[in-house]
Formats: C-alpha cells, structure tokens, sequence
C-alpha cells in the first residue's frame, strides 16, 4: 500500500515537471516570434501583393497603405512584408513632402527578422501642394544590403 502511494506520488512529480517542461519551451519559441499587432485596414486602405529584391533581401507578400489618399493631418498607417535569410535589421519609408524628405521608422509586428512584417505611421504633412507624392520603401539587412522600392501616394481633396 504504501509503495502504491509512492509510486503515486512520483508519477505526479513526474507529470507536473513535464508541464512545466513543455510549457517554458513554449514560451521561449514565443519569444523568438514577435506576435501580429491588431492592424485591421480601414475601408479607405489599398492592399497589394509584392514581390521582388534580391535573393538575401526581398519585399515580399502583402503591401497595405491605410488611407491610401490622405488629408492633411490624418494618421497614414504602412504595412509591409520583408525578407532576408540573414535577418532584416530596418525598414523604413522616405516621402517627398513639400519641405523635403519625411523617414517613417518601421517595427517588427509580425513574424521573425527573417521574414516578418513591418509597420510604420505618420501624420500626413506638407503634401497639400501637389495631388500626388511619392516615396520609397527601404530595407536594410543585418549584411548591410539595401533594397528600395519607389511608390506614389495621392493627396485627397475632399
């Protein structure tokens, strides 16, 4: 009987240091993956598939710009996909405003360095003067290898 209530015992130690056990490997591969940010695109938002770079350093998937024409001092909100075997060290986007070049700083949301995606925003300025801009989409590697992707955004008059 008392062996019984030993083997019992054991068994039990022996199950809760396995849920332990898989339950910090878990939380560590968590720890390498950055988790998605809550970005749902407004109805005003352009949505567009690319693909293209190099091979150790590519934009690829998904490409949102959320609204895609803007008003002066609205929130624009940039989301792209980017790629690199050895990590993608930053992403940026350059806009030609009025009074020269805007760098929007782009974080990590979603996925690994080595393919995740990245999202930066700004409140939209000196643009009222044209009906349209244009930027560039940058990535940089852990290599130092960059990658630039030309695009053009348009003013709302409305």
């Amino acid at each position: 009987m008392k062996r019984n209530i030993f083997l019992l015992f054991v068994l039990i130690i022996l199950l809760v240091l396995t849920i332990y056990l898989i339950s910090n490997l878990f939380q560590q591969s968590e720890k390498q993956s950055i988790p998605k940010e809550g970005f749902i695109p407004s109805s005003r938002a352009k949505t567009g598939i690319v693909s293209g770079g190099l091979p150790d350093l590519a934009f690829t998937k998904e490409l949102i710009i959320d609204p895609y024409e803007v008003k002066e001092g609205e929130k624009q909100i940039f989301s792209v996909w980017a790629k690199s075997p050895s990590g993608v060290e930053k992403v940026m986007f350059v806009i030609n405003t009025d009074k020269g070049n805007e760098v929007i700083e782009f974080k990590l949301v979603e996925g690994a360095a080595t393919e995740g995606r990245w999202q930066g925003s700004w409140i939209v300025k000196d643009v009222s003067t044209h009906s349209s801009y244009s930027g560039s989409f940058q990535a940089i590697n852990k290599e130092g290898k960059d990658i630039r992707m030309p695009i053009s955004l348009y003013f709302s008059t409305e």
